[in-house]
């Protein structure tokens, strides 16, 4: 029955000491032929030996690299820990397929809540390789990540919004349509947009314009503005919840 404890002992030090040389690591396409890899064993005790399967290494801990052809590759790291005097092994397998060969395009349509103004925005993409991500930009300085976002614009107006689909390969494509957006708000409409003067400066634009209305905003900090169109700096990084309350006195 010793023998038998000791025995289990011995072989829970052994895997202690293997786990500790985890070489296992994931890829991230950053562009079609752009990928970052990222190791689950990080620390100082580590070293790294990347073999990116195309004649190119790396000796960084989270090292990217630019493929120059498209092709399937073989991805190898050689894990050592300094520390528990152990070394691992582990391979993986990027494909890199730019250009022509993604065969990957979009499209979006709209429509415009006159009541509201609110635009929807719904997205379709062909080919490529999915799981895809969206990028909006809806030409008034916001973004959107959603595949079927909803914007209001701050006027009426023609705008430009721009959609790039990616798909899980890197590959990319950007399609712009032009959006007229010509509608009445509601009455007491307390919606607004902003814009960034620096960093942790803001200036805040209500939906809602006229000498009817009376404006009160609270910027999340602590601190308030009656004004129509208030700007306001804060003192440190962080997410704030502005409210505006908007009465119309007419």
């Amino acid at each position: 029955m010793k023998k038998f404890a000791l025995l289990l002992i011995s072989l829970f030090s052994f895997f202690a000491s293997y786990s500790q040389c985890d070489a296992t690591h994931t890829s991230t396409h950053i562009d079609c032929d752009s990928i970052w890899f990222v190791p689950n064993a990080t620390g100082s005790q580590y070293t790294y030996t990347w073999d990116f399967g195309d004649g190119g290494s790396s000796s960084s801990s989270n090292p990217t690299h630019v493929y120059g052809s498209n092709g399937t590759y073989t991805v190898i790291l050689i894990l050592q820990d300094t520390v528990a005097n152990c070394s691992n092994a582990f391979t993986s397998v990027v494909t890199v397929n730019c250009g022509a060969n993604c065969g990957i395009s979009a499209f979006f349509a709209t429509s415009v809540n006159g009541s509201n103004c609110e635009t929807f925005f719904n997205a379709t993409q062909t080919g490529g390789t999915g799981p895809y991500t969206y990028f909006w930009d809806f030409g008034d300085g916001n973004t959107s990540t959603s595949p079927n976002p909803t914007h209001q614009y701050p006027n009426n107006s023609f705008w430009m919004p721009c959609l790039t689909v990616t798909d899980a390969l890197g590959c990319d494509t950007t399609v712009c349509n032009t959006v007229q957006v010509n509608c009445t708000p509601q009455p007491c409409d307390p919606s607004f947009t902003y814009s960034y003067a620096t960093c942790d400066s803001l200036f805040f634009f209500p939906t809602s314009q006229g000498t009817q209305y009376s404006y009160s905003w609270d910027f999340g900090d602590g601190n308030s503005s009656t004004q129509a169109y208030p700007g306001h700096q804060y003192g440190s990084d962080g997410v704030y919840q502005v409210i505006l309350v908007l009465t119309d006195n007419v």
